[in-house]
């Protein structure tokens, strides 16, 4: 039994500290969590910051924006004497602008001789919004009227701008560069809001020259407060949960109907807004009927129908955001009587009417929102505005040759 004992008590590991020795103590399992979650965050940091810089080198290597510069869609614009346009050689994400900032390739300032140029206004549905570069409906009308001639069609629309806009547009920087044809492709969605816009400044109707502008040769870009690329990115890849994207915009939504009147929302669409709509238009053709252009209307198209499917209702109830106002039925409703407005008003006025609006309006699969089209639905838009040329007289074996207003597709 003292054998066993005296064995037990040699084979006890003797402690690693006692007072005295000089062995070091044992680490203290807080401080060795500590230091654990010191090395995960310094990982984390290396990590995002490895992203962050591979981020800005991919959009220095493909659209050469500097390493330092914060993208933003500010690049795509510029406000100067020639008022709100395109800035030339523009660059944000898939989006690249020209020489004079039109979405599309270099450009001369006039049309080349022998050559009709055809310029289409509107907003980020004509710009281009999901479809591959090269593929907006602009792009697929200049491929589709190459049998046809020599036609240069010009992308002149710019996220955002509503037709009083696109008057100013048209008189300070976009009629300085011989468009014969001009088509006008405006939203009515921005007459819903709680109050209309007003008109630009400086005053859209004044003409502040004729003599084009000359062409950049190197980009200019935006000045805006720092901000890592990697939100960019995140945005760009991450998808909301269905759900939480239905609970945040009813969240909103509910915020803008609260303590609004009886009656603040329409229920119908707002006749003094569709006057309002068409008033602005008018204005907008008479401009371009005044430098010399023909005007082509292009009625505006949705993917949702009345009564709304339910596989439209999250993309509706976000679409409403930008219009709390107005019920997501009042909308579209508000779109077919705006569409019948122009269609009325091209046949009082001897102008070509393009109905997208009757082509389109309804078929999902063709816009990869509530309002901008797929690859599949510019497709689709460019064939309707083909067709209305041709139609027109504008283009095919005898250009020119047809009255105006004779296209109604």
């Amino acid at each position: 039994m003292s054998d066993v004992a005296s064995r037990s008590t040699q084979e006890k590991p003797a402690p690693s500290y006692q007072p005295g020795s000089q062995a070091t103590p044992a680490p203290r399992p807080r401080a060795s969590l500590v230091r654990r979650l010191g090395q995960y965050a310094l990982l984390g940091i290396v990590v995002v910051l490895a992203i962050e810089v591979t981020a800005r080198i991919d959009d220095w290597i493909r659209l050469g924006v500097p390493f330092m510069h914060t993208a933003s869609g500010a690049d795509l614009r510029v406000t100067d004497s020639l008022g709100t346009h395109g800035r030339p050689l523009g660059r944000y994400q898939g989006w690249k602008l020209n020489n004079f900032g039109f979405r599309g390739p270099s450009m001369t300032a006039l049309p080349r001789p022998g050559c009709t140029r055809i310029m289409i206004l509107g907003a980020s549905e004509t710009m281009g919004y999901y479809e591959t570069p090269g593929k907006e409906f602009a792009a697929q009308l200049r491929d589709s009227l190459k049998p046809f001639g020599c036609f240069d069609v010009v992308n002149a629309g710019i996220p955002g701008i509503g037709t009083k806009s696109i008057v100013a547009l048209w008189n300070q920087y976009a009629d300085r560069f011989g468009a014969q044809i001009v088509m006008i492709y405006p939203t009515p969605a921005f007459y819903l809001g709680d109050e209309t816009r007003g008109w630009p400044s400086p005053d859209p109707g004044t003409r502040t020259g004729t003599l084009p502008p000359q062409p950049s040769s190197s980009p200019t870009w935006a000045s805006v407060p720092w901000q890592p690329r990697l939100i960019d990115r995140l945005h760009q890849t991450l998808h909301t949960p269905d759900f939480l994207q239905r609970l945040r915009l009813e969240r909103w939504i509910a915020q803008a109907l609260r303590g609004k009147p009886p009656g603040w929302v329409w229920t119908q669409p707002p006749t003094d807004r569709v006057d309002a709509f068409m008033k602005d238009l008018d204005s907008l053709v008479t401009d371009i009927r005044a430098a010399g252009a023909r005007p082509i209307l292009i009625t505006h198209a949705v993917r949702a129908t009345v009564p709304p499917r339910p596989e439209d209702a999250l993309l509706l109830l976000g679409w409403r955001l930008y219009s709390p106002r107005a019920t997501t039925e009042t909308s579209l409703r508000f779109e077919a009587v705006v569409a019948q407005q122009m269609r009325e008003y091209g046949a009082r006025n001897g102008i070509a009417v393009a109905d997208v609006e009757r082509a389109l309006t309804g078929h999902g699969e063709l816009f990869g929102d509530v309002v901008h089209f797929s690859n599949d639905g510019s497709a689709r838009v460019a064939g309707v505005l083909t067709r209305t040329l041709v139609s027109a007289g504008l283009a095919g074996p005898n250009p020119g040759s047809a009255p105006v207003g004779e296209a109604h597709p």
